[in-house]
């Protein structure tokens, strides 16, 4: 039998044990990196997995909090997500617009929340005062989509076109169900999961988009171009965006990882920053079939670490890596990392719960060493 002191040990243990894996406090069970955005005003950060249920998260804090309470000074907005909740809710910002959706495939994932962030004070719920006029702008933004059912929202047809097509192939989940006359029916209580597929958006243009969908160890990706939302075609319906695709996929990759990722351009090339933390480059060929190589994988090198945290600075366009298992390593996304900065020292000054904890440690790091300067808004991009 156990002593009461014993039995108190073990019960404060246990509830520390629960801390360390509370993501609302620290770390978020390992689903890939942790991404992070900034600009030269505020830096932004997102829920990234199956922790919501029905809405989602978008975090906003100055750049540079200076004496300021962070907590305080954090905006949250509340976005309705496009996830299976087995799957990773993927984001990014680009072109001053927020895209949020799906890592896979399935009948609710075959579309992009896109949110311009001028209209981040559409979906503002720190100040429920403010309803009203959230109403009122809402109504004077998008008058014929006052709940943002359409305006924040691309069909990617491609995914509904080879969700249906697999469908065909892989058998659904039924209930038998005998009437009192002895007949008989089915309803289908699942359909098909595609835990073999993943996909990401690329955007291109505040109006044009590429779609990445990995599968049998090839990349194809599709491109379509939007115009919209538009007025409903009758009094009661609501505005659309009208899509034009390709048809057929623009580009095939034969690719070196089979996972969930992200993907980024810088010019014609194309970054794959996987679940597993590696990195692949697949540059523009001069002719043929892309293909890529290992640019941050235990491949490339049997001592490096997964990444663990990748930060974008919109304002120029230099995304940051961070290896964050035992030690500190960073060092900017390129074909050929320089690790000029090797085991820095990394600031941890932030209160804030997950996601931002992570993210504004990161910037603060990057900002620290010189890599990030707030309010370099006439810096120049790179390419």
């Amino acid at each position: 039998m156990c002593s009461w002191p014993v039995v108190l040990k073990c019960a404060v243990l246990a509830a520390l044990t629960g801390l360390r894996n509370a993501p609302e406090l620290f770390e978020r069970p390992w689903r890939g990196p942790v991404f992070g955005y900034c600009d030269e005003k505020y830096l932004y950060a997102s829920i990234d997995g199956a922790d919501f249920s029905t809405s989602g998260r978008i975090f906003r804090q100055p750049l540079v909090l200076a004496k300021l309470d962070e907590r305080q000074s954090t905006e949250r907005f509340t976005i309705e997500p496009y996830c299976d909740r087995e799957r990773i809710y993927r984001w990014r910002i680009a072109d001053k617009v927020y895209f949020g959706s799906s890592d896979g495939i399935g009948p609710f994932s075959a579309a992009t929340r896109r949110i311009p962030l001028t209209d981040l004070d559409l979906l503002d719920d720190a100040n429920p005062a403010a309803d009203k006029q959230r109403a009122e702008r809402r109504l004077k933004r998008y008058p014929f989509d006052r709940d943002l059912s359409e305006a924040h929202t691309w069909n990617l047809s491609p995914l509904a076109d080879l969700y249906e097509k697999l469908c065909s192939t892989r058998p659904h989940q039924f209930t038998r169900v005998v009437g009192l006359d002895g007949s008989v029916a089915f309803n289908m209580i699942q359909e098909p999961k595609m835990p073999d597929v993943f996909r990401d958006e690329l955007p291109v243009g505040r109006d044009k988009i590429k779609v990445f969908v990995l599968r049998g160890r090839r990349i194809t990706v599709w491109a379509g171009s939007f115009a919209g939302p538009k007025p409903p075609a009758d009094p009661v319906g609501v505005s659309s965006w009208e899509s034009t695709w390709s048809k057929k996929p623009v580009e095939t990759i034969r690719s070196a990882f089979n996972s969930g990722f992200l993907v980024v351009a810088r010019g014609d090339d194309y970054y794959f920053i996987t679940d597993h933390g590696s990195i692949y480059v697949s540059p523009k060929p001069a002719k043929g079939e892309r293909t890529m190589y290992p640019a941050w994988t235990k491949e490339r090198d049997p001592d490096r670490n997964p990444i663990t945290h990748v930060i974008t600075d919109l304002t120029t366009g230099r995304m940051f890596a961070f290896d964050m298992n035992e030690s500190v390593t960073f060092f900017e996304v390129a074909p050929i990392p320089d690790l000029d900065v090797e085991r820095p020292e990394m600031v941890h000054h932030s209160k804030s719960p997950y996601p931002l904890k992570q993210v504004r440690d990161c910037v603060d790091t990057l900002i620290k060493y010189g890599k990030i300067k707030p309010g370099a808004a006439g810096a120049k991009k790179k390419e």
